[in-house]
């Protein structure tokens, strides 16, 4: 793929151009390298995708994805999980204009499993520890939700080299797998609008893996449908949060439950910790900034300030930052950003503006504001 072709490629996402008919009906047909084939003949046969894992050291990553693709070949059989051949990844990225060996985001992982019709994808880093060939491999399992990704942790695995590593991630993946079924229940009772049996699997799921993140997504979205009380939303959240802290759907229902059980810090704090995950989310920073002005506008300078860094010219921060000035008592500033809003915004500039740049001027005891904002206005 040419330059030119790359760029457009990338403008309308990951993957999108490839025509992938000759290797997915290559990948269907059976793999030699794993035992157990055909796949079923019905299509239920489940599809998980393995590709190099992150590493600073570009071979080990290539090297543990091949050392844990080639355990799950021959631990498991194809017709109750087949795992998608290396040669159909590597000729899927090439096509796309990537290196065979490229280590994906997990957003480009997940539409490369699309194309290849992987129904679980195994997202690694592969890290050096201590001398010769030790190695930790830190992973996890995705899968898509209609248009949702949602993510399981595995514990993280240490081996004497990578394939001794691989060992253990395999085992992990087969103790959560056995919890899928019921996971899958829960799923089929949530989209039926039946939110008790969705909990109900939901709960038999978490029984059979204890830190099923799966399961308790599910049963989180049962609660919120049933407009439970915040107090089993929160208790919920936390225990999904507690094994995946940066899962942002556990984070985003903690803080509305803490808001309407009016406990304001705490609706803060989770909503910081959506901000320092995903800052570039300007609805949940305005919602934060709202929260924080009430009682804390130095805080929500803070995070403000931090903001208009990338968006200098924003006349709406700008406004924001005027008004947090005000409540914050920092009149002098007040006055120079109120000033640079009606810049930004002529409309800006009305009878409230300069009563209030009056009010600014006077407890900045600055007489010479006073009368040119009277003489304005």
């Amino acid at each position: 793929m040419k330059s030119s072709q790359r760029q457009t490629a990338a403008a309308v996402g990951f993957f999108a151009l490839c025509v992938m008919s000759a290797p997915v009906l290559a990948q269907r047909s059976g793999q030699p390298e794993q035992r157990g084939g055909p796949i079923r003949a019905d299509g239920t046969t489940p599809w998980i995708l393995i590709t190099t894992f992150q590493s600073a050291d570009r071979k080990l990553g290539v090297e543990a994805a091949d050392e844990v693709r080639r355990r799950f070949q021959g631990e498991w059989s194809m017709k109750d999980l087949a795992v998608v051949s290396k040669a159909n990844i590597e000729n899927t990225l090439t096509a796309s204009g990537y290196r065979p060996d490229s280590a994906l985001n997990a957003s480009d992982l997940m539409e490369l499993s699309k194309q290849l019709h992987g129904d679980y994808v195994l997202d690694g880093k592969a890290t050096r520890t201590g001398t010769g060939s030790a190695v930790r491999l830190d992973t996890r399992v995705m899968i898509r939700l209609g248009t949702t990704n949602l993510a399981q942790p595995l514990p993280p695995s240490d081996g004497k080299d990578p394939g001794d590593a691989a060992k253990g991630i395999e085992k992990s993946f087969g103790e959560m797998f056995k919890s899928i079924p019921a996971y899958k229940k829960c799923v089929d009772a949530l989209r039926a609008a039946k939110n008790d049996e969705a909990i109900a699997g939901a709960r038999a799921s978490i029984a059979l893996y204890q830190n099923s993140t799966f399961a308790r997504i599910c049963m989180l979205n049962a609660y919120v449908n049933k407009k439970d009380s915040p107090d089993s939303i929160i208790a919920v959240a936390s225990g999904l949060r507690a094994i995946d802290p940066t899962n942002l759907y556990a984070l985003s229902q903690l803080a509305l439950a803490y808001n309407e059980k009016g406990d304001k810090d705490k609706a803060i704090e989770m909503n910081m910790q959506i901000y320092r995950l995903d800052p570039s989310n300007r609805e949940v920073v305005d919602g934060l900034i709202r929260l924080l002005a009430v009682g804390s506008p130095e805080r929500a300078l803070t995070l403000l300030d931090t903001l208009m860094q990338n968006n200098p010219g924003d006349a709406g921060m700008v406004k924001t930052k005027w008004q947090l000035q005000l409540l914050a008592k920092r009149f002098k500033e007040a006055l120079v950003t109120g000033e640079e809003m009606i810049k930004l915004d002529t409309a800006a500039a009305n009878l409230d503006y300069y009563n209030r740049q009056i009010g600014a001027a006077q407890n900045d005891s600055n007489t010479a504001k006073i009368i040119e904002f009277a003489s304005k206005a």
